[in-house]
């Protein structure tokens, strides 16, 4: 095997939980060249590995899109000759490349919106994690792997500009800790009054707070700062690779189920993760031994959707209300025992 493509398009959580693949891959084959598809807002995380021999941007919401764009993208795949696909998206546009590219061997879920695109369907197991999902394809090859931590590469330019903000803003990595409020999902967000409350009693205990997040999530950081003066927002202000590299320099991170969950996996530092409108059981709960799902089982409304909603189904939101701010404190005290 040569040369292999990675077809993954989705949120960027999803294509944090498929950077396994490529670790696996090479030790497996380590001369074959592996491209990686991706969207824009993803790029910046893979931008950097050095697994990956070419970074292929799919923007299928901009200059790709439609059947135009997509007839683009097909060419491309096609003009590389590749002997296989590793097609972890389950979208029609994905299997579409897949499918029409000439490539000989391409592996996808049996869940993929045109499953017969595939020369090798695999099971989508609803027991596993993501991570694990994702590297069951590569069954199909011959490779066998456990390694689930999300691999990230930051590189100089990153670390130094991370490396200036803590000095800049006097921040020592011994009591920095990491909060992720947002979501682009309104019913996966815990209360805002909650997170407030929340980092005034870990600033109560001596630890200094960083705000993480996109763009999108400025106002609501920008509130919590109105409240919390002392906090620092880097919502928008950073990469996804930088707030990786940043994550390695904080105790730990509380984060809604949402991407930055997934880059606390990678920085490989205590995670206490927010679930509502979603469970574990969808296999994107953090499953490394560090890490800490806070929840309420007892709701028979849960699950209301794979993704979350925009509105609370029994107009309750009981799901976030019921995870209490001091059931949160005890959690980040017991992980940092």
């Amino acid at each position: 095997m040569k040369k292999l493509l990675i077809i993954h398009t989705a949120f960027i959580g999803d294509i944090i939980l498929a950077t396994p693949l490529l670790p696996a891959i090479k030790k497996s084959f380590p001369n074959c060249l592996i491209d990686f598809m991706t969207i824009p807002t993803s790029a910046n995380l893979l931008e950097k590995d050095k697994n990956i021999n070419d970074l292929i941007v799919f923007d299928k919401r901009g200059a790709h899109k439609g059947i135009k764009g997509l007839k683009k993208i097909i060419k491309l795949v096609k003009d590389n000759s590749y002997d296989v696909c590793i097609c972890p998206h389950r979208s029609l546009r994905s299997a579409l490349i897949a499918k029409f590219s000439n490539i000989n061997i391409r592996v996808g879920f049996d869940n993929s919106s045109w499953k017969f695109a595939f020369t090798h369907v695999v099971k989508y197991d609803q027991k596993l994690h993501e991570t694990q999902r994702n590297l069951s394809l590569l069954n199909e090859i011959g490779i066998q792997s456990t390694q689930t931590r999300p691999v990230i590469k930051e590189d100089e330019n990153d670390i130094h500009f991370v490396d200036s903000l803590f000095g800049e803003n006097e921040l020592e990595e011994s009591n920095v800790f990491a909060i992720a409020p947002g979501s682009v999902w309104p019913t996966k967000r815990w209360p805002k009054t909650y997170f407030i409350d929340l980092i005034n009693k870990l600033e109560n205990n001596n630890f200094k707070i960083v705000l993480i997040g996109g763009e999108k999530d400025i106002p609501l950081c920008n509130h919590i700062i109105g409240e919390c003066p002392t906090v620092l927002s880097l919502a928008g202000a950073i990469t996804l690779r930088q707030t990786k590299y940043l994550l390695t320099k904080c105790r730990g991170i509380v984060s809604n189920d949402s991407a930055p969950l997934h880059l606390g996996l990678a920085a490989n530092i205590p995670v206490i993760s927010l679930f509502g409108p979603t469970i574990s059981e969808f296999g994107f709960a953090p499953i490394e031994s560090n890490s800490y799902v806070m929840d309420n089982d007892k709701l028979n409304c849960r699950p209301c959707g794979i993704h979350g909603s925009y509105k609370c189904p029994t107009k309750t939101f009981d799901c976030m209300e019921n995870i209490k701010v001091d059931q949160v404190i005890n959690q980040i005290h017991n992980s940092l025992n």
